[in-house]
Formats: C-alpha cells, sequence, structure tokens
C-alpha cells in the first residue's frame, strides 16, 4: 500500500478510528511524527474552487517533502467540526496543522492553547498565538490584473463582484479588482453583493441575477469558494472572471480565472516546519515566485487586453505595487498618499474600507 497517508471523514469518532489504524498498520518503518501534517477543509478534497486547488497544493508539496498528510473533510464552520478535527488529527499524530478557512482561527483560538506543541497556520492575521502561524499568497495582485480586463469588457462601465462576506482578505480582493478596473476604465464602478457564505449556490446565483436587473451590470467576478457565480453568469450571456478554476467546462464568457499556485506556498511552510525554522510570523507569497496568476485567457480575450496585463505582470515582477498611492477611499477620504504604499501589515489587518469606484449593494 502506498505509504502516503489520506484520510477523509465526516469528523466523527470514526476519523480517529481510521487515522490512527492507518498509522498503526501501514507504512512500514514508523515515521517521525513531525513529519505529519494536518490539514482540515471547510468542503471537499475533490470539489474544484477553494478546497480542490488547496488540497493538491498541500498535497504536492507534501509529497516533494516527504512529509505525510492527515486529511480532515468538510469541516464546516461556525459548527464545532473544526475543534474536532484537531483533536482527532492531534491524536492521529500530527504536530502541523493547516486551516484552509479564513474564519477557523477565531472559532479554534482556544482549541491552539490546549495544543502548545503542535504548529498551526491558517490566514486570519487578527490571531495572536505563539504557536500560530499566517500563511496566504498575494491573491490580490491576481484580483487587480482581472479587473484591468474587466474594466476594458464592460460597455456599462457597471461592473458585479459576488463577495462572501467582509473581512481584510475579501476586501482587499475586492480593492484591488476595483483599482484594476479603473486603471482601464477610470470611469467604471463595481457593484458588490453579499453572500455572507463561502459557498451558497443559491444566494450567488441570485446575487448574480440582482447585479445584472438591478444594477445592469455586464461583467461580474466572485470571491467564493466554488464555481456558482460564472455558471449563472453564462447562464445570462454575461462575462465573468473566474477563481481557482481552469478552463475546461466554461464557455469563452469565463474570460480567465484568478488563481493561486498553492504548490509554492505550502512548499514554503512545510519546510520550514520540518527544517524547525519558525522565525517568519506571516507567509505572503506573490507573483515574484509565480505564486498567483491568472490560469488562462479565453478566446473572448483580445491581443491589445492580453498585452496589458502581461505588462501588468513584469510591472508586478519588478516591484511595482497594486496598493500605491493617491488611493481615496470610496466616502472620500485620503487612505494612501501620492508615492506612498500601504504595508503588508495594513494590508493584512486593516481593509475594513473600499476604493473610490466601490458600492455595496443594499436592497
Amino acid at each position: 500500500m502506498n505509504k502516503s497517508l489520506f484520510v477523509a471523514s465526516f469528523l466523527g469518532v470514526t476519523l480517529v478510528a481510521v487515522i490512527v489504524a492507518l498509522i498503526l498498520t501501514f507504512g512500514g518503518e514508523q515515521e517521525s511524527k513531525e513529519s505529519y501534517v494536518g490539514v482540515v477543509l471547510p468542503g471537499s478534497a475533490s470539489e474544484l474552487g477553494w478546497n480542490g486547488t488547496h488540497y493538491k497544493g498541500v498535497s504536492d508539496a507534501a509529497q516533494e517533502l516527504g512529509a505525510k498528510i492527515l486529511l480532515a473533510e468538510n469541516a464546516h464552520e461556525k459548527t464545532g467540526a473544526a475543534v474536532r478535527a484537531i483533536d482527532s488529527l492531534v491524536e492521529a499524530g500530527a504536530s502541523m496543522i493547516i486551516l484552509v478557512s479564513y474564519n477557523y482561527a477565531k472559532e479554534v483560538a482556544e482549541t491552539m492553547r490546549k495544543y502548545p506543541k503542535v504548529m498551526f497556520y491558517s490566514q486570519d492575521a487578527d490571531i495572536k498565538e505563539d504557536n500560530y502561524r499566517v500563511y496566504f499568497a498575494r491573491v490580490y495582485q491576481a484580483r487587480y490584473l482581472s479587473g484591468l480586463i474587466a474594466g476594458r469588457v464592460t460597455r456599462s462601465n457597471k461592473v458585479g463582484y459576488v463577495a462572501a462576506m467582509s473581512n481584510d482578505e475579501v476586501n482587499r480582493g475586492i480593492n484591488a479588482f476595483a483599482l484594476g478596473v479603473r486603471k482601464t476604465n477610470p470611469k467604471a464602478q463595481v457593484f458588490v453583493a453579499w453572500t455572507n457564505s463561502w459557498d451558497d449556490a443559491e444566494v450567488e446565483r441570485a446575487n448574480v441575477r440582482k447585479l445584472v436587473e438591478q444594477k445592469q451590470v455586464d461583467f461580474i467576478a466572485y470571491h467564493q469558494n466554488q464555481g456558482w457565480v460564472p455558471r449563472e453568469a453564462e447562464l445570462l450571456g454575461i462575462p465573468s472572471i473566474g477563481y481557482n478554476l481552469d478552463s475546461s467546462g466554461y464557455s469563452p464568457l469565463v474570460m480567465s480565472s484568478v488563481s493561486t499556485h498553492w504548490k509554492m506556498v505550502y512548499k514554503e511552510l512545510i519546510q520550514d516546519f520540518l527544517q524547525k525554522k519558525q522565525s517568519i510570523n506571516n507567509y505572503w507569497i506573490g507573483i515574484e515566485k509565480s505564486a498567483v496568476g491568472l490560469t488562462f485567457y479565453s478566446s473572448a480575450v483580445d491581443d491589445s487586453s492580453k498585452a496589458v496585463v502581461e505588462d501588468a505582470i513584469l510591472q508586478m515582477q519588478n516591484g511595482m505595487e497594486v496598493f500605491k498611492g493617491p488611493i481615496s477611499d470610496n466616502q472620500g477620504k485620503k487612505r494612501c498618499g501620492k508615492d506612498e504604499v500601504l504595508s503588508d501589515s495594513f494590508l493584512r489587518e486593516n481593509m475594513d474600507w473600499f476604493v473610490d469606484g466601490v458600492n455595496l449593494y443594499e436592497e
């Protein structure tokens, strides 16, 4: 049997039993427990989108580095499932646990203190624990690139954005997207509709229809775990930008996709952990290491738009910052002066506002 450990569960008693049985029964000579990496997903590892791309990234990185994966799937937020998953993974031998959802860290802060010898990794920079590290990719860089396309494509100068909830990560992406849109189309406005969930097909599809029918948007972007938004946009004949998609199964109306090469991110985390390098408190890896970008261009993206995006990529690789002033918010307050650059800590922890041109949908 392959020595890789793959554990799928519904987070009940079965999870513990199955993982422990696998560890004790298979693998020949027992591996050091330090090589066991626990992964907690809010959905399924087989899903397209957020969960599937993260699992593939961490799995590929672990395989390259000789680490073993212990996986807990479908740990839905605000149900206690994440806490139960951590208890099970620690009992099974995980000494490093990756929490693949922004909202997990607040839920499990007390549990992290319960296991001081286990290192935890997630995306919420507001949590401060000795055994917790923040990680993410600079997805906002790719959001900016996708905004360049949207600004060139829209004819109504109204672009829609379906977003899960307001937090630093999501708001940062909306702002970067809007900066890209208005770089190529200063007259354009971005209209944001919230779903209050990472994955709710009915609400996401309804928000697409509302933005199109009530705000007359003619282009859609989104920040959700799965691809319900571009599917609904296709039905309405509206072009869109995907998130964590490949080009298969979609028409040219899905013009591109914001994507992350998560293997590049997880390789740094796991490698540092295995080598006992814990000096880095915040991992934020971007376009300079090819960790983020646009996965594809559909045939509907013209050559001039591609050239604009490719030029921006080169500029970013040479140090161009997305959040460089002057930047004002949508209330008219100056947030970043001319030639000033917003710091990483500010971007991670103080993105509770929206740039000029962003409008929050209200019924």
